[in-house]
């Protein structure tokens, strides 16, 4: 037997049962109603985004991982999970030889490579040689059949994104992000380039038995981003994922091995409002202005589109086989860093680091603001060690009244030296080292597990010195994020942290519910090991 696991990038449970009833994904509907799949929610953790949720389910840990962006004050550095650095750096810390494809398996479109013998369109791996698999991208293109086939297909695409976007400007659908300029070329990328891509190499992979294969695909979390969560135009990136998920049951059936499929994702999407367009300043700006004017940096907010179409590039120019490998880091050169394709606005920030004197700019004294969606980091540089409240309120006695009091922020997490880890809200305070609550408790909003979560989180080394989470209106389902985004993720609140898992019938159902990526790590282990008993059962009866 082998197994495929397909991870639809973002898709929340609620959403998931909604798109199946309304017809747009018919073959997961079917494999649920003809009785060989079974599906079950979880509940991920904070920070709840594919960086995280990865190095879970694909390494059973994803210890250290406060958020999308985070500063690790003892070098001094922001980290970024999109960079592909950063994500073969995180990787190297994490792996134990023991993941999750660690037995001959395949990585395809993912944050982390899984331990897998073979990558394509992994952001940890993408300048790793003796991993990659260029000639199956060039082998795509080989086929005259595949390349009218994309062109269309990705012209579709385009015309589909014009018309949701002018649709909601006439309309005045609000809340809505700039769609305009190259953002529908990053979703072509997303959306339709990587899936197809994608497909083509599972295809492969299953025709040359490879046991166990692990893919993402991100273009319905890319479109929700900018559209919305059951935007019609995101629920059509469904549609269409859906029909290659058809096309791989059908090439299963010709494959050496017994192919099962499950079919999961990494975390959920809760509608948004941006920050900014509700209160008129980012939250870097409210810190500044909270901080009396102090000096104030952050990280830049761009589209996962941007790091989606610079991991393409880095890893097709990684190959000197081929002409159009070499042509094409001829033309790119002006935006390499080491190894690495960097488009969009980032690449303007590692400019700008390069020419400043690293780390006497980043000794200046300074807060630091990075937005993760609805989830915000703020570190103070002032502090070589995680600041206390006692401290923030001594240096900066306005900051924390004021953001808790804040109406776009649901609490923010810091460390009291006499009392231990809280969440402070505008009503009340929550004191996670006994479960005491002083007042309203400004984490029932957010789940029983609010709490444990918050625990969890507190203890990483590089949690922020204020880790700020948006309000959440339960009636609205509804969070306001710290980016330019009308579905976001990152922190707590809403479907963000629902994604779903759906499996074969005949499989064990995990017997509790499932908290936290490691813990789908352990269920497809056992999984995996009776897949393995299996094999070696039929082996001997073959003897």
């Amino acid at each position: 037997p082998g197994i495929i696991f397909l991870e639809i990038d973002g898709l929340a449970y609620p959403v998931l049962q909604r798109a199946m009833r309304h017809g747009h994904l018919p073959t997961l509907a079917r494999w649920l109603e003809q009785g060989t799949h079974r599906l079950v929610e979880w509940e991920c953790d904070l920070s709840s985004q594919t960086g995280a949720s990865q190095a879970g389910i694909l390494y059973g840990n994803n210890f250290n991982i406060p958020a999308f962006r985070w500063y690790e004050k003892n070098r001094q550095r922001i980290m970024t999970l999109s960079d592909p650095r950063v994500a073969a750096e995180i990787e190297r810390r994490l792996s134990n030889r023991q993941g999750l494809l660690a037995e001959k398996g395949a990585s395809r479109g993912n944050m982390f490579s899984g331990d897998a013998a073979t990558t394509m369109f992994t952001v940890s791996t993408l300048t790793n040689r003796p991993k990659l698999r260029a000639r199956q991208f060039y082998a795509y293109f080989a086929n005259p059949y595949n390349i009218p086939r994309l062109i269309s297909l990705a012209l579709w695409d385009v015309l589909i994104e014009w018309f949701s976007a002018w649709r909601q400007r006439t309309r005045n659908i609000q809340p809505r992000v700039n769609r305009r300029g190259v953002y529908p070329l990053l979703r072509v990328t997303s959306a339709v380039l990587l899936r197809e891509l994608s497909v083509y190499t599972l295809i492969g992979d299953m025709y040359a038995g490879v046991p166990i294969v692990y893919a993402g695909f991100m273009g319905y979390d890319e479109v929700a981003h900018h559209s919305g969560v059951e935007a019609a135009d995101a629920l059509a990136v469904l549609y269409r994922l859906d029909q290659q998920f058809a096309r791989l049951e059908k090439a299963a059936a010709k494959a050496p091995l017994r192919y099962q499929f499950v079919v999961l994702s990494d975390h959920g999407q809760t509608a948004t409002v941006p920050f900014r367009q509700r209160y008129g300043e980012t939250l870097e700006e409210l810190v500044q202005r909270l901080a009396n004017e102090h000096p104030v940096s952050g990280a830049v907010s761009t589209s996962e589109g941007w790091a989606n179409l610079s991991a393409l590039l880095t890893e097709v120019i990684q190959s000197d086989e081929y002409l159009a490998s070499r042509a094409l880091r001829s033309a790119v050169k002006n935006r390499l860093y080491g190894d690495n394709v960097v488009l969009g606005p980032e690449h303007l920030q590692l400019d700008e680091q390069q020419r400043t004197v690293g780390r006497k700019q980043a000794q200046q004294d300074k807060i630091i603001v990075l937005p993760s969606g609805n989830l915000g980091s703020i570190y103070f540089t002032r502090w070589q060690t995680r600041a206390t409240l006692e401290q923030i309120n001594s240096d900066f006695p306005q900051l924390i009244p004021r953001l808790t009091q804040h109406p776009g922020i649901g609490f923010v997490l810091v460390q009291s030296q006499r009392h231990g880890p809280i969440a402070l809200g505008a009503k009340g305070v929550y004191f996670l080292r006994n479960d005491h609550v002083a007042g309203e408790n400004p984490l029932a909003p957010f789940g029983p597990n609010a709490a444990a979560h918050l625990r969890r989180t507190n203890n990483f080394p590089c949690v922020a010195d204020i880790l700020v989470n948006s309000a959440y209106d339960a009636e609205q389902n509804e969070v306001t994020a710290f980016e330019e985004f009308v579905g976001s993720h990152g922190g707590l609140g809403g479907w963000q942290t629902a994604p779903f898992l759906m499996f074969p019938a005949q499989w064990p159902a995990p017997t509790e519910r499932i908290v936290g990526a490691g813990n789908v790590y352990k269920v497809a282990k056992q999984w995996l090991a009776r897949m393995k008993h299996e094999t070696i059962r039929i082996q001997t009866d073959k003897l």
